[in-house]
């Protein structure tokens, strides 16, 4: 036989657990479209379109200012935006 558990949870809490609820969702999927392939250039592309180089990489890389995801242990994806955010200046 299977057994039921019925609890009673005030409304006030019930909404505030469905908009916390809510707001996991956004984020997970806002994560999820942050990762798509095409939202991202690889590390050379990256150098070619900013105009750098490999030691200019590998500092913002190193600082943390760069934004990059890993794809193993030694390739290397980075958001599109990242570059938009370099050539604003924002990204020094």
């Amino acid at each position: 036989m299977n057994q039921k558990t019925v609890v009673e949870i005030p409304l006030e809490e019930l909404n505030s657990i469905k908009s916390t609820l809510n707001k996991i969702l956004e984020a997970t999927q806002s994560v999820n479209t942050s990762n798509r392939k095409d939202d991202t250039i690889c590390r050379k592309d990256f150098m070619s379109k900013a105009g750098i180089g490999h030691n200019k990489m590998n500092q913002l890389l190193r600082s943390g200012k760069l934004k990059f995801f890993r794809l193993g242990k030694r390739t290397i994806s980075i958001p599109v935006e990242e570059l938009i955010r370099y050539k604003r200046g924002e990204i020094f």
